[in-house]
């Protein structure tokens, strides 16, 4: 019996053995994770931020000038001495206008930010021209039936400035009862929205005029000093100009003392000083500058100068200038002097003396 229980037992071992090697292998897989692939990712950039240009003067902006051009008449006789808000005039325009006597005008291109500007005085017939060519409304203590029929015939928007109350203008005390006339920026914007003037810039308009960073000459003959001597009739107004190098800009005076700005007790300094020399034609009451056509003339900045051709094609345009091979004149950044003097008029920078044939 026992060897019959050990043989059994034995097939059992055998056939458990072999059920063993008769099974499929266990297929083992490792399931392996991983986060999704993606792209990297870079934060959206804002788009830059257009840039704008002050088209008189050149300078940077946040969003473009919209605002309309005015221009002041203003005395400049000794007596109309201190003048007010002529250091933030965009241009400044000097020419003679009757007798001996030159008169200023000045350009700004948003006036009802100024408080103050004066002596404001009768306007003149070139100034009137200046007007057409810049689009300005025209800003005047009276005038005579010429000027005043020729501001008419030409269409320009005109505002006497001693017509309406204090919150227009008001005299300074202390001046001459003849200068001391003092015009407000936002008051006379006040009045020409109430005439129904348009007040704001036309986009369409090419001031003509060209701008660089660093606007001095780089063939420049050194000018530190500038005189421009009007000439008419053998008699000289001299209107000198001289370069501060602290400042960047040509600071002014005449008849021996510095011009300050009476309102804002600072120097008169211009970046750019132009000297347009233009035949001066005698229409039995006034002296007459013609500026349409073109002729010789100096550039200044940063205290070198270079002769220059101005050019104007009609009284509806503005200046344009070249230098002397015939390329556009890049000014400098920042406001401009322009002496309007008869030929013949010397421009003294230096030991140099230029005056035109």
């Amino acid at each position: 019996m026992k060897k019959y229980a050990v043989l059994l037992l034995v097939f059992a071992l055998l056939l458990t053995g072999c059920g063993k090697a008769e099974q499929e292998p266990t297929e083992v897989t490792t399931e392996v994770t991983t986060e999704p692939t993606t792209e990297p990712t870079t934060e959206p950039t804002e788009p830059p931020k257009p840039v704008f240009y002050h088209p008189l003067t050149g300078e940077e902006l946040e969003e473009p000038l919209t605002t309309r051009i005015f221009g002041v008449s203003i005395g400049n006789t000794v007596q109309a001495m201190p003048h007010y808000g002529v250091s933030k005039a965009d241009i400044l325009f000097e020419t003679y206008v009757n007798g001996l006597t030159t008169r200023r005008f000045a350009l700004y291109s948003d006036i009802a930010k100024m408080e103050a500007i004066g002596g404001s005085r009768s306007l003149r017939i070139p100034f009137v021209d200046m007007c057409v060519g810049y689009d300005a409304v025209a800003v005047y203590a009276g005038g005579s039936d010429q000027v005043i029929n020729y501001l008419n015939a030409s269409g320009v928007e005109g505002i006497i400035s001693q017509r309406w109350g204090e919150d227009y203008h008001w005299r300074e005390e202390g001046k001459i009862y003849e200068h001391a006339l003092m015009v407000r920026g936002q008051g006379l914007v006040d009045y020409a929205a109430e005439q129904g003037y348009r007040l704001t810039l036309d986009e369409t308009k090419d001031y003509g005029l060209r701008f660089a960073q660093d606007g001095t000459p780089a063939e420049g003959e050194e000018a530190k000093q500038i005189t421009v001597g009007f000439t008419l009739h053998g008699r000289v107004k001299d209107t000198i100009v001289t370069y501060n190098e602290e400042l960047g800009a040509y600071t002014m005076s005449q008849y021996g003392e510095e011009c300050l700005d009476g309102y804002f007790d600072v120097p008169e300094t211009y970046e750019n000083i132009f000297v347009l020399l233009c035949e001066n034609v005698d229409n039995g009451k006034y002296h007459v500058a013609t500026t349409v056509g073109s002729g010789e003339g100096y550039y200044a900045c940063g205290g070198k100068i270079i002769p220059i051709t101005w050019s104007r094609a009609d009284n509806a345009s503005t200046f344009v200038f070249t230098t002397a091979d015939g390329n556009p004149l890049e000014q400098g950044v920042g406001n401009s002097y322009m002496a309007i003097a008869p030929i013949g008029s010397y421009v003294n920078y230096g030991s140099d003396t230029a005056e035109a044939e």
